[in-house]
């Protein structure tokens, strides 16, 4: 099969080295790109809400109105039944830089979203190098879309890795703004 899922492995971070880059996605259309902006705000907007409940934190009745929101919106009705993925995924297109370091050198890749959700997201991008339990960091450069804006990076988890469909799979854990 070409769903690749070795062991977990630990590997120090250290030094840089440049590496071939894949050419650019294309830019997605503005209608396209403003419902896949929508999306990466929910999806920042309900992170940094969960982590203020989880950290005891008063809410306002605004961002608690928020939170209940994008808790409906964002999460999976299973309606009772097991299910692999706990948050819906949305389908966006955005172009996004995939940065892994692997032993003494590190390597930034291009990459495209595919689809995004609260807790992962898949990118349109396969290299072998690239394997399940390695830790990358994805970043989304608002500014390179607009004339303001900010990095957002997820420090992340390679869950899988299809050559047949051409994707990787990544879980979402800590935010970088």
């Amino acid at each position: 099969a070409d769903v690749h899922r070795p062991p977990l492995v630990a590997r120090p971070a250290a030094k840089v080295a440049p590496s071939k880059a894949a050419p650019a996605p294309a830019p997605a259309e503005p209608l396209e790109l403003e419902g896949a902006l929508s999306v990466l705000r929910d999806v920042l907007d309900y992170r940094a809400l969960r982590v203020s409940e989880l950290r005891g934190q008063p809410m306002d009745a605004a961002a608690k109105a928020r939170f209940a929101e994008l808790t409906k919106k964002l999460l999976v009705d299973t309606q009772g039944l097991p299910s692999s993925r706990r948050f819906v995924r949305a389908a966006c297109e955005l172009p996004a830089t995939v940065t892994q370091y692997d032993g003494s050198v590190s390597r930034t890749l291009e990459a495209s979203l595919g689809d995004l959700g609260a807790g992962g997201t898949r990118l349109a991008m396969v290299d072998p190098a690239v394997r399940v339990g390695d830790e990358v960091w994805v970043a989304f450069d608002l500014a390179s879309l607009f004339s303001f804006g900010q990095k957002v990076v997820f420090r992340s988890r390679v869950v899988w890795t299809s050559e047949r469909i051409g994707a990787t799979g990544l879980m979402l854990s800590l935010i970088h703004i």
